[in-house]
């Protein structure tokens, strides 16, 4: 079990550096052996953790409606066995899967109940920033800019602490949301930090394309077709 906790972990990173096909491959591995496994709360957790990672996956290849079913069966499966850390995490993913399959109202249930699970569990405000960025984001596509930009700020707070893909997330949504307001100058300078975050790291690929998607759309509708091409054609 502890062998195939390590695979799933490494399925992670090679998700994080955009090496999909290894990624999945040791996804495969971990579900060969839950597959042979009994009903142990660590068999049970190793289980939900392939889940989640499953989840993860169809995520970033936009199969929302797959990685919502993954995640609930990680919710259910930590649930079982009363490990409210990781439930917690899911009720995250599990948020943002059903916000960007465009379902606001599952999204901000989910993080919501995500924000009274930490609430009840005494953690400290400081991991719950992508709760906070999360809500932004629902705001956002709500169109209610006023609280959009209350969530994001309180992010903010605690940008420092992020790790580098959440970062990314971070200033990329927060572009997102001046986008949507038409206010193309201050989404700009958000998705121009994003693209610097992620150079900054090059295992980041995945985020630098979609910040450089970001940017194209953007000097497009400032009419800089020149700076459009540039980017949408390094993308």
């Amino acid at each position: 079990i502890l062998y195939y906790r390590g695979i799933v972990f490494k399925s992670k990173a090679y998700m994080l550096t955009s090496c999909q096909q290894k990624a999945d491959s040791m996804l495969k591995m971990a579900e060969r052996f839950c597959a042979s496994c009994n009903e142990s709360e660590e068999e049970l957790s190793l289980r939900a953790s392939v889940f989640n990672m499953e989840g993860n996956q169809l995520a970033r290849q936009t199969k929302f409606d797959s990685a919502c079913v993954k995640f609930l069966q990680a919710y259910n499966l930590y649930t079982k066995i009363g490990e409210k850390i990781k439930r917690f995490n899911v009720m995250l993913n599990l948020a943002d899967a059903f916000l960007r399959e465009g379902a606001c109202d599952k999204g901000a249930l989910w993080y919501h109940r995500s924000l009274r699970l930490a609430d009840s569990l005494g953690l400290p405000k400081s991991q719950c920033f992508p709760v906070y960025y999360g809500l932004g984001q629902v705001y956002m596509q709500l169109h209610d800019f006023e609280r959009c930009d209350f969530y994001f700020d309180r992010a903010g707070e605690y940008y420092d602490e992020m790790k580098p893909y959440e970062k990314g997330i971070y200033l990329n949504n927060r572009g997102n949301s001046y986008y949507y307001r038409q206010d193309y100058k201050t989404a700009l300078k958000y998705f121009r930090r994003s693209l610097a975050h992620a150079l900054a790291h090059p295992e980041m690929e995945y985020e630098r394309n979609l910040t450089m998607i970001n940017l194209g759309e953007v000097f497009l509708l400032m009419n800089q077709t020149d700076s459009a091409s540039y980017y949408l054609s390094r993308c």
